[in-house]
Order: C-alpha cells, then sequence, then structure tokens
C-alpha cells in the first residue's frame, strides 16, 4: 500500500447500548465506554498508523477526532451492506472490538491481492477483518 493508494477501512460502530453479551458483568455506561476504548485507542490508531483511511459506521450521530463518520440508523449489517454497495474502490472491513490488532496485521491483509482477504475471528461468530477489492457486490 502506497500513499497514493490507501485502503479505506469502514468500522462498524453502535455506540449506544454495545456488547450486550457482557451485560451479566457490565452496565450500559460501562459497556459504552469500553466499545469507545477499543475504538479510538486500538482500532483507529491502529488504522491510522497502517496508513488507512478509516470511516466509522456508526447506527447513531457519533463523532470521532480526525475520524470520517457515516451515519446509517439501520442494523449494522444491513447499513454495512448499503455501505459496501457504494465502494468503487477496495475496502477493509474491520470491526471496532480488536484491540490486539496491530498496524503490520493491518498492512499484511491489504497488501493481498486476492479479490477477498478474511481474518477469521477463531471461534463461531464469524469474521473480525475482511479485504474487499471489489465490495459493491457484497453482502453481510
Amino acid at each position: 500500500m502506497t500513499e497514493s493508494h490507501q485502503v479505506h477501512a469502514v468500522i462498524p460502530f453502535r455506540p449506544v447500548n454495545p456488547k450486550t453479551r457482557l451485560s451479566a458483568v457490565m452496565d450500559q455506561k460501562e459497556r459504552e465506554a469500553f466499545a469507545r476504548a477499543m475504538l479510538g485507542g486500538d482500532v483507529v490508531s491502529v488504522l491510522l498508523e497502517a496508513g488507512c483511511l478509516p470511516c466509522i459506521l456508526s447506527t447513531v450521530p457519533f463523532e470521532y477526532p480526525g475520524v470520517r463518520t457515516h451515519i446509517d440508523e439501520r442494523e449494522l449489517n444491513e447499513a454495512l451492506n448499503a455501505y459496501l454497495s457504494l465502494q468503487e474502490t477496495p475496502v477493509l472491513v474491520i470491526m471496532s472490538d480488536l484491540p490486539l490488532t496491530t498496524p503490520d496485521a493491518v498492512k499484511r491483509i491489504v497488501s493481498g491481492t486476492a479479490d477477498v482477504g478474511i481474518v477469521p475471528d477463531g471461534g463461531v461468530w464469524g469474521d473480525k477483518c475482511s479485504l474487499y477489492q471489489n465490495a459493491a457486490g457484497i453482502s453481510c
């Protein structure tokens, strides 16, 4: 990836009542603070360091300093499908809850040449990061 060819990276994010599976151990305010900490302190900073152009796809009005935000009030999968359908350049979809991701890991996936690159989550939930060279036909 060169400076003239920065990969757009979209981060699906639900700022209100996120991480509901943690509700037994964290109240809503704690989960919201936790989600924001992972988003900004980890994912956004890693993407910027890796040379990507991050965009937060949020379900409610939300701002993060220095990062473009796209608001779509639909459920995240539906909003993400709509966002991807508009993309004309390669796009990286990366989840907002990856505190252990590194710039090198991001650089590795965006330097791939396959039509689709997928980083599985290691469990049954799905993928944590996907690169689409042509995202317009993708459905999540």
